[in-house]
């Protein structure tokens, strides 16, 4: 697959070989254009927190749905009608095969002769799975532990945090197009140093008392973490020849979509349940008699003098707790991506 970029290539510093009506990226420019493309993500959850922040405080949470999600419809629309399908093959060495059509037996076949790619599927999977465990929880978070509203948690923290991952994911391809002809594996230890970074980040940001250093973790430990995003798609596309790169690409996704993104917000969740059943536990509370839901602080009133201190010392914590462990399973992404740089060297189809 070729990459097109909408933007004028002197913007992001990239010189395109042009051909027809656009411009397309050469293999050692795949990672600053896919970085560019993967960028769409975080600047996405950029503006959806920065209008669905305030549509969440001014209305409800369900109205913030709708006005996020109602123009992507448009988008779709737009998108289908304005852009083409670019030349098959065309940046590809002139000994790359040109037939269109694979059978999936083939791709099957070719995708199970890369590790790197199972190795790359991996860390990204373990990667959306820590990232959207903690996303998904990092406003309720904010909430519990700091006592702002969901609006302002939206606005003030998770709409920077996102601008600053969208950075990230973009310097993270520009650096390895830079270092791609010497290191080729770039694409893969870079994002591994930036997940294993990342780590003590998250951990100070989640159990600081101060808003403000909470807000500095997040937003730099960001910063570093998703660069995965320009490698997952950097090396799915890169150590499989050319008709099998939209195979590969569905399946990496349907891999991370299915266990990282399906499964990662349930974890945090039951985690949380569980540290919050045993404080509870500690402090003489049965099970039965006191739930999360209790400690809401719409309801929290309704309970008793005791039951309230019971939620007050264990309803924060309990979240607070599963926030760090899901932090800490970055080091398996990391290690992920490690494995996958010492295989690239035999995997990578071209350097071209």
């Amino acid at each position: 697959m070729v990459v097109p970029v909408l933007h004028a290539s002197p913007l992001w510093g990239v010189k395109p070989t042009q051909i027809a009506k656009g411009p397309y990226f050469v293999p050692r420019d795949r990672s600053q254009a896919l970085g560019v493309y993967s960028m769409g993500v975080t600047l996405g959850t950029m503006v959806a927190n920065l209008v669905g922040g305030w549509v969440t405080d001014a209305f409800d949470w369900r109205a913030a749905f709708f006005v996020v999600g109602l123009p992507g419809l448009l988008i779709a629309v737009v998108f289908k009608l304005t852009i083409k399908e670019p030349p098959r093959g065309y940046t590809d060495p002139a000994r790359a095969e040109t037939q269109d059509r694979v059978s999936m037996r083939e791709a099957i076949r070719e995708l199970t002769n890369k590790p790197a790619f199972w190795l790359m599927t991996g860390g990204a999977t373990v990667a959306a799975f820590c990232g959207y465990g903690i996303s998904s929880f990092q406003s309720l978070f904010l909430v519990r532990t700091h006592e702002i509203t969901t609006g302002e948690a939206a606005i003030w923290i998770n709409a920077p945090v996102a601008l600053s991952a969208a950075i990230g994911t973009f310097a993270t391809g520009w650096l390895a197009t830079r270092v791609y002809q010497k290191h080729p594996g770039a694409i893969a230890w870079i994002p591994a140093s930036g997940l294993a970074l990342s780590i003590p980040l998250y951990v100070f940001a989640f159990t600081t008392q101060s808003l403000l250093f909470a807000a500095i973790g997040l937003i730099i430990g960001g910063f570093v973490k998703y660069g995965y995003i320009t490698a997952q798609y950097a090396i799915g596309q890169g150590v499989v020849s050319m008709r099998v790169r939209a195979m590969a690409t569905a399946v990496m996704l349907f891999v991370v979509n299915l266990i990282g993104y399906g499964f990662g917000p349930l974890f945090i969740g039951a985690i949380s349940d569980i540290f919050f059943a045993s404080g509870a536990a500690d402090l003489g509370v049965a099970t039965d008699a006191l739930t999360r839901n209790q400690c809401h602080p719409s309801v929290v009133g309704e309970l008793s003098a005791n039951l309230q201190s019971v939620c007050g010392q264990v309803y924060s914590q309990s979240l607070q707790s599963a926030m760090v462990i899901m932090a800490c399973l970055y080091a398996a992404s990391a290690l992920f991506f490690l494995l996958t740089w010492r295989r690239l060297g035999k995997d990578m189809v071209d350097r071209n």
